[in-house]
């Protein structure tokens, strides 16, 4: 009995690799003087939705061919971003929000342009690759049937864009719903997701900290006020500070001015802090106590909080530095604090707010904060006040105790491992929504197995 085999060539659609002849015998070695033929026609891929399932980047995989969306598809991804399955869900808005970025990533003028002739996948070469999006007709909109009540917002804005008022430049559809806002700029309606915008530079948020040019430090006169006495603020023309000679007391204090009329010191404020090159990668970091005229300041050099302790830590950088200057001044009545979590806002207002307690300068301290839980949302728990408040202030009470000790005892180390360091606690992971009213997490750093 014979058999017939037949050799079957497969050929990969994202791939320019002509299959081998497996009836071509060669030689060791001819492999690297054949020439592997390249296709120079594109071709337009239409991709389904499984795609998108399957690897939510699909339109960055083909380099050489273009990728054509069908507006079905946007409508199965929105179905199934409403799924009760999580992970469908998750991969479903995770497409949607790929597309939307890369159409957003074009301005306002450009969009209408490239959503006609084809959105660049890849700005960084010409000719490369386009993603072309099929333009919903009416009919495909009716029939979405989780699309209607959107329909009808998105035809309302049609409308209200021809009877535009003549002092309005255009009409905007704002919306959080990505998809809601795709398929509107692919129907030629301007949309924008809500949220609170700068208008213009001056309504920008300032950093607190301006680095000052080179050569500004070169042309200050550089001489020092140092304060040690209450007739030193009056000599040197700082009596405004009467009031507050012991926080100033042997500090140094500057006079700066703008010599180079570049307006360097126009922007600064009191209380924000200049970084000023002196050459050799040294700054000299002041902190603005006045400003006299616009284009002058009178500033304090900072104390430098990155050696000195306040309730038992230090700063870890510069910026924190800052931050303890102004909560250690209590002549500044408020100050805000703006970074991402785990930066340490709340651990030095709470280190610089304990060491003036216990300095006397104040009675107690008011913690207050907004009623958002740590966790699984469980209302209030049944209990008297204390046990109510406790799960909503977790937030302000899990910060860590750090204590550096010589080296670890027989009760924190009883095998003598020779530790460097110890973390007692619960780890945030493990933590549930009952969680309160615990000691705070103790970290142990043991000194002297580090020297």
């Amino acid at each position: 009995m014979t058999t017939r085999t037949r050799a079957v060539h497969v050929r990969s659609v994202g791939t320019n690799r002509q299959p081998k002849d497996t009836r071509t015998k060669t030689k060791r070695g001819d492999h690297l003087k054949q020439k592997i033929p390249t296709r120079t026609q594109k071709r337009i891929l239409t991709l389904d939705t499984n795609t998108f399932i399957n690897a939510q980047r699909a339109i960055y995989v083909f380099q050489e061919h273009d990728v054509r969306i069908p507006f079905r598809v946007l409508m199965e991804l929105d179905t199934l971003a409403h799924s009760s399955d999580a992970e469908l869900k998750k991969k479903a808005k995770a497409a949607i929000a790929e597309l939307l970025m890369l159409v957003e990533s074009f301005d306002k003028k450009q969009r209408k342009e490239v959503l006609k002739s084809g959105i660049p996948v890849s700005r960084k070469a010409r000719g490369g690759p386009k993603l072309y999006f099929e333009k919903p007709s009416q009919e495909q909109l009716d029939g979405s049937l989780g699309f209607r009540a959107d329909k009808e917002i998105i035809s309302s804005c049609q409308k209200a864009a021809e009877n535009v008022p003549s002092d309005t430049e255009h009409h905007v559809l704002v919306t959080d719903d990505k998809l809601m806002r795709l398929v509107a700029l692919l129907v030629g309606v301007s949309a924008e997701p809500f949220g609170h915008v700068a208008v213009g530079e001056e309504a920008r948020l300032s950093t607190g900290i301006h680095t000052m040019p080179d050569s500004f430090w070169r042309k200050q006169d550089k001489s020092e006020l140092r304060i040690e006495t209450h007739a030193d603020l009056d000599s040197n023309g700082l009596h405004f500070l009467n009031d507050r000679f012991p926080l100033y007391k042997h500090r140094v204090f500057f006079r700066l001015e703008d010599k180079d009329e570049k307006g360097s010191l126009d922007n600064v404020c009191v209380n924000e802090f200049l970084e000023i090159p002196k050459g050799n990668k040294k700054f000299e970091r002041l902190q603005v106590v006045s400003k006299p005229t616009p284009s002058s300041a009178i500033a304090v050099r900072i104390v430098n909080y990155l050696n000195k302790k306040v309730f038992g830590i230090c700063a870890r950088d510069h910026e924190q530095s800052y931050a303890l200057n102004l909560l250690m001044n209590p002549w500044i009545p408020w100050v805000i604090l703006e970074g991402p979590a785990g930066c340490g806002k709340n651990f030095l207002a709470l280190a610089a707010g304990l060491e003036q307690v216990e300095r006397g300068a104040y009675h107690g301290i008011i913690g207050t904060r907004d009623v958002i839980p740590v966790g699984r949302e469980t209302g209030y728990k049944p209990g008297g006040e204390h046990d109510k408040m406790l799960p909503w202030m977790a937030g302000m009470t899990d910060n860590l105790e750090v204590l550096v000790l010589e080296e670890a005892d027989a009760n924190l180390d009883p095998e003598g491992q020779g530790l460097l360091g110890l973390y007692v606690g619960v780890p945030l992971p493990e933590r549930g929504a009952d969680y309160a009213g615990e000691l705070p997490d103790v970290i142990y750093i043991f000194r002297r197995p580090h020297l």
